[in-house]
């Protein structure tokens, strides 16, 4: 038996999203181990076996170390130095740390919600799209 690659968290997060969007295996256990991912839970022995199999990989459920994003010095060497609005600094700060992101109408999302967002809308667009095709082809 050969050597399974190994799967960061995200790494592993991503494989499973592809497998739902391809419709490869169950989609209710994908979804269930998908969510335990997301949580950092403890998958069930039985789960995790299944996922190595679809994915052909070993994997990890715990985060790997997150990288600093860059701009977190450049923003506390400015609230050091007293330049710039304190409390602005500040919150953008703490967005910044906690990975949420300001939209032009000051709504925070983080990147999770942003991607379900996303997949909705795709699933509501192909499910349209289908809907439309089957209508203009009925007929023939």
């Amino acid at each position: 038996m050969s050597q399974l690659q190994h799967l960061s968290l995200s790494e592993t997060i991503t494989k499973v999203d592809a497998l739902l969007d391809g419709g490869s295996g169950d989609p209710g256990r994908l979804y269930h181990i998908l969510e335990f991912l997301k949580n950092n839970k403890p998958l069930y022995h039985s789960d995790k076996i299944y996922l190595e199999k679809k994915l052909d990989s070993s994997f990890s459920v715990e985060d790997e170390p997150e990288e600093e994003n860059i701009l977190l010095p450049k923003i506390k060497e400015l609230i050091d130095s007293g330049n710039g609005d304190l409390g602005r600094l500040q919150s953008k700060t703490e967005s910044i740390s906690r990975k949420r992101y300001s939209t032009k109408w000051g709504s925070y999302y983080t990147t999770d919600q942003v991607s379900q967002r996303f997949s909705r809308i795709k699933e509501i667009i192909d499910v349209g799209i289908s809907r439309i095709l089957r209508d203009i082809f009925q007929g023939y």
